[in-house]
């Protein structure tokens, strides 16, 4: 267990905040086995939207990992994990509309020369 001391500038006192390293070994040894998954699940032809979805997920997985562990997200105060969710649902809102977008558009004529 990693100790680390912070004090207030005062010197009215410090507080020790442990931090344990067990959670981010297994986190950073979780990031390896996802990587190795990723890279497996690229190998077989999926096709073009099961490839996609299976990517997007293990992606998902790997960003739920970093931001609740390495940023501390899991176990912080209440606001800290709304200003977290609201990030990821504005993401989420960007993706949807460049989706929207590619999918509306007109197919685009190429002409000769171009």
């Amino acid at each position: 267990m990693a100790h680390h001391i912070y004090t207030d500038g005062d010197d009215r006192g410090a507080f020790i905040k442990s931090t344990l390293i067990k959670p981010h070994f297994f986190t950073l040894l979780a990031l390896f086995v996802l990587t190795i998954v990723t890279y497996l699940a690229s190998l077989p032809h999926l096709g073009e939207p099961l490839a996609d979805l299976v990517a997007l997920a293990i992606a998902v997985a790997k960003v739920a990992l970093v931001v609740g562990i390495f940023m501390h997200v899991k176990g912080s105060s209440p606001l800290i994990l709304v200003t977290a969710v609201s990030g990821f649902f504005w993401v989420l809102l960007f993706f949807a509309y460049l989706v929207a977008d590619v999918k509306t558009r007109d197919m685009v004529t190429v002409f000769p020369g171009w």
